[in-house]
């Protein structure tokens, strides 16, 4: 593999180990120039992304996916492609063995007699709570409010402009972001407070986060962005539904949701647009709609509940707030909730569940 992180290629593609760690002076010393200062800032940056960053292509190519990253100590794992992570002990550049630091949160699965998915989360304090099949998609969208300011930002104009596009970006890789971090509008600081108490309850991979960008299209929370400003609000709706399509966002949305047993949208009007409602979900899957009410979203298995004034919050933000407060109820009841959410075709379990909260 040539270009810059073609060494790092090689030498993954020669280990015959199953899980190498590495620090990053180590991978310096291999590609003869530093890493990025992301690379040491963000986690994301050695996030599993071969579709969008030559680095990560380095690894993924060679057989390996990145599975620890530890800031503090400066080192990452690779783990071997097909490979069980929970019975690997990594090695060092010389093959000795490392055990990974005792304050790392681990999820383990667990042996259940009737074979149904199960997360339990473990900690120095001990176990914490259980739910069986807990997996939750939340679906949010861009906030014109960033955590990041800069002198130039990206324009819609400019993610129309691929070439453009692919000079600019370089020069503004100081002010990258993971996707998760970017955004500081009411809506997201309240979507992730709840997935941050989710998590905290029942493990890291519980929850997972996709954002609708007008200008990157449908991006995991860990995918390494920069500032812009673009929305869909203000384009005309036919202008917003072309762009959408081609940003691609409707069928990657429909791939993203579809090993999940519950996805939550939290969409405006314009954002709703973007995904081409209806979307139609598969047996056994409850998809939930923080969303004013729309013909195009009455499907069986979907549940629409309206951002009404009762909640907290603005007309804009209050779809983060219930969010919140629904994290807040299943962190509380736990797998009677859960089962209650999964099993309920109406919105009454929901609307309860907030309004206790």
């Amino acid at each position: 593999m040539a270009g810059k992180y073609g060494p790092l290629f090689d030498h993954l593609h020669g280990s015959r180990e199953l899980s190498i760690r590495l620090t990053f002076r180590q991978i310096e010393r291999m590609l003869g120039t530093s890493l990025p200062g992301s690379a040491r800032r963000y986690s994301a940056w050695w996030a599993n992304d071969g579709t969008s960053h030559s680095h990560a292509r380095s690894w993924i190519s060679a057989g390996f996916k990145t599975r620890e990253v530890d800031l503090g100590s400066e080192t990452v794992t690779f783990l071997r492609l097909g490979s069980a992570p929970g019975r690997i002990e990594p090695r060092d550049s010389e093959g000795r063995t490392s055990s990974p630091s005792k304050s790392h949160m681990t999820v383990q699965p667990v042996d259940d007699s009737n074979d149904s998915p199960s997360l339990l989360v473990q900690s120095r304090s001990g176990p914490r709570q259980n739910i069986k099949n807990l997996r939750l998609l939340v679906v949010s969208s861009c906030t014109a409010k960033k955590t990041v300011t800069a002198s130039q930002i990206l324009s819609l104009n400019d993610f129309r402009n691929p070439d453009r596009l692919r000079r600019l970006q370089p020069t503004l890789e100081q002010h990258f972001r993971p996707a998760g971090e970017m955004y500081a509008g009411t809506q997201h600081m309240r979507m992730t407070a709840g997935v941050r108490l989710l998590r905290d309850c029942f493990g890291p991979e519980s929850v997972d986060v996709k954002i609708i960008s007008a200008g990157y299209g449908l991006v995991d929370e860990r995918r390494l962005i920069a500032p812009y400003n673009a929305t869909f609000s203000d384009l005309s709706r036919s202008d917003a539904r072309a762009w959408a399509r081609q940003l691609g966002i409707a069928s990657a949305v429909r791939a993203a949701i579809a090993a999940y047993p519950l996805v939550v949208f939290l969409l405006g009007v314009d954002y709703l647009n973007s995904i081409e409602p209806p979307v139609r979900p598969k047996p056994n899957q409850r998809i939930v709609f923080f969303a004013n009410q729309a013909h195009e979203l009455q499907l069986p298995g979907v549940v629409v509940i309206p951002p009404e004034g009762k909640y907290p919050g603005n007309h804009i933000g209050r779809k983060g707030f219930m969010f919140e407060m629904l994290a807040r109820a299943l962190s509380c009841e736990g797998q009677t909730l859960w089962d209650g959410i999964c099993d309920d075709q109406s919105p009454q379990t929901i609307k309860l569940a907030l309004e206790k909260n």
